[in-house]
């Protein structure tokens, strides 16, 4: 028993040993976060609530951080999260409509080096979503659910200014939404009948598709360093959710100016990892 300990111990060592080695060698890559805040105006309609469309203003939070994915091919992974609160009211300005939505987006691209030291990744996504929509005056249907979730294909152009006292980095994302699951009811149909007592939620859910449902999202922003005080993470978002299903249209368009702060992480190994020449900035600096 007490050779086998030994044994087990002696191998434990010797792959931290090899694993060690192997990290050293490794090309560094930093890991991209940003952090906002964005206020802007909203469009809402839901067809099971009212056949009116509501207008507003809309309040997010977003976080976002891009990552190495691999390091024998350029690649990173893309992910996102916000959630986002609407208060919106009818054009007579006499019922209100209070919107909420939680939501998770993970993608992986891999780079490409354009002409000019502009850098194009690209790839498949996943993108989640729940929240809902609750109407101040609709007694019978106060409120409804929105859950789906969407595979999509995502696309990064980033461009870096070359100059040494301003290297302001510019990125415009684009994602669209491509297949995906969604939540929705019939005409006069019970959220608690049916997702509860009747058929079960996952019975609620519907194929999404172009044809049925348009989900499309571009973002453009701006990290400006401020002398050697941080980093301004600043930009402007547009996006269009939009389902037709069961007879019944259910969207949100909204437009919104962010402003927050962004920072890069370096992950090393030791102290030879943080005096190696081969970091390099992830998306930026993945080609020479």
């Amino acid at each position: 028993m007490r050779h086998s300990i030994i044994k087990l111990y002696s191998i434990l060592l010797l792959f931290i040993a090899s694993f060690t080695t192997y990290a050293q060698n490794l090309p560094l890559t930093s890991t991209y976060n940003a952090t906002s805040l964005g206020i802007g105006g909203v469009i809402l309609s839901d067809e099971y609530l009212t056949p009116l469309r509501y207008g507003g203003t809309i309040y997010n939070l977003r976080t976002e951080q891009e990552k190495s994915l691999t390091c024998s091919f350029p690649s990173l992974l893309h992910l996102d999260a916000s959630i986002s609160y609407a208060s919106t009211l009818n054009p007579a300005y006499t019922a209100k409509m209070d919107f909420v939505r939680g939501e998770l987006q993970a993608e992986g691209l891999y780079i490409w080096a354009l002409p000019y030291g502009i850098k194009l990744a690209a790839g498949p996504g996943l993108r989640l979503t729940l929240g809902g929509r609750l109407h101040s005056r609709n007694g019978n249907n106060p409120g409804t659910l929105d859950a789906k979730s969407d595979l999509t294909i995502g696309a990064i152009l980033a461009y870096r200014l070359p100059f040494e006292q301003w290297p302001i980095a510019i990125r415009l994302h684009t994602s669209y939404g491509v297949l995906g699951l969604s939540n929705h009811l019939e005409y006069g149909a019970s959220y608690y009948e049916q997702e509860f007592v009747r058929n079960g939620i996952i019975r609620a859910f519907h194929l999404t598709h172009p044809f049925n449902q348009n989900y499309l999202s571009t973002r453009f922003s701006l990290d400006i360093p401020l002398w050697e005080i941080c980093t301004l993470h600043l930009g402007y978002q547009w996006s269009f959710d939009r389902s037709s299903l069961k007879h019944r249209i259910r969207s949100m368009q909204g437009h919104i100016g962010f402003i927050g702060f962004s920072i890069e992480q370096l992950s090393f190994w030791g102290r030879r990892a943080m005096h190696s020449d081969t970091h390099k900035t992830l998306l930026f600096d993945t080609f020479h």
